[in-house]
């Protein structure tokens, strides 16, 4: 089963079209790249050489998982940050630092008055807009473009899906924060942590206590892993006992790879600018015709050459 079906509780059907660009910091000169869609929520992707069909010319698909026949390790690529868990709670406490476990436990006793409830998804829906707005000021600041109206009804789908479970946190009576993740058969994914802004709150370390809670009930069901997920954040390294890579697959020309800085090796194909030219304005223009069996997030490689250098065909 592809991993976009395995998440949702419906068949999904995503294709490039839906995609958009990727966030564009300004201090970049080089063209702008396409993400897989989907990428940007999923724990991770399976690449399949389907998925590439209708892909865009420049790609940058990252967060693939090691099982996936496509793509490759780089120098560039993402790391996932991970827990092994232990039999209990306690255990994990005492396997940290000495002074990280401190912290911890001060963050378990400050927030020790708070009012914790499992799997209220109608609190889910109240800090959603919390959730929203969050987004556009980190959209701001990573240089990513908003997302539309069908980005995040699907963002919505996943987070209220059958294998998403919720954490819920009451201060004096009121909901102050909601922490979201998907469970698979031995790992949890944390994927959000849903809070409300205010000072005062904000002295509490809510978003550690989400995630200590969430290690905690992991624990108590017998998970196995705990995922942080990618993205190099400080606070991951507090939890995460290991780090595990995961694949990219970049297929681009060495304009693109050079305004990137992205070394050659990382490359899994390089292409001719003069073939995309072609490719995008050709003189006899032969129109193939292309089915949209998009129904996965995974992108790959498909048999029909859309480029004239490379054997792949037009996706992201």
């Amino acid at each position: 089963m592809p991993i976009v079906d395995y998440w949702f509780d419906k068949k999904k059907k995503l294709d490039w079209a839906a995609s958009s660009e990727s966030p564009h910091n300004p201090e970049i000169k080089g063209p702008r790249f396409f993400e897989y869609p989907l990428a940007w929520i999923l724990p991770r992707i399976r690449l399949r050489k389907k998925d590439l069909h209708n892909a865009p010319p420049n790609l940058w698909v990252v967060d693939i998982d090691l099982k996936s026949r496509l793509g490759k390790i780089g120098t560039k690529g993402s790391r996932e940050y991970l827990i092994d868990l232990p039999k209990s709670f306690e255990d994990y406490l005492h396997a940290l630092p000495s002074k990280r476990r401190k912290k911890f436990k001060y963050v378990l006793r400050k927030n020790s008055d708070l009012k914790v409830v499992e799997d209220s998804f109608e609190d889910l829906k109240d800090a959603w807009n919390w959730y929203k707005k969050r987004l556009a000021i980190l959209n701001k600041q990573q240089y990513a473009e908003n997302e539309n109206e069908e980005e995040i009804k699907l963002k919505w789908e996943l987070f209220h899906s059958k294998k998403a479970r919720t954490l819920s946190f009451y201060y004096q009576g009121k909901l102050i924060g909601v922490n979201v993740s998907l469970w698979g058969p031995k790992t949890v994914y944390d994927l959000a942590f849903l809070r409300k802004e205010n000072e005062f709150l904000n002295k509490r370390a809510l978003g550690f206590y989400a995630i200590l809670k969430n290690i905690e009930l992991a624990i108590s069901k017998e998970m196995k892993v705990y995922n942080l997920l990618s993205g190099d954040f400080n606070y991951k390294g507090e939890f995460a006992t290991r780090l595990s890579p995961l694949k990219q697959y970049i297929r681009c020309t060495e304009e693109f790879a050079k305004a990137y800085k992205i070394p050659l090796e990382d490359i899994c194909e390089l292409i001719d600018a003069k073939d995309i030219e072609q490719q995008l304005h050709p003189s006899n223009p032969i129109i193939p015709v292309l089915t949209r069996q998009q129904d996965r997030q995974k992108p790959q490689l498909e048999s029909k050459p859309l480029l004239a250098s490379a054997s792949v065909q037009k996706s992201k």
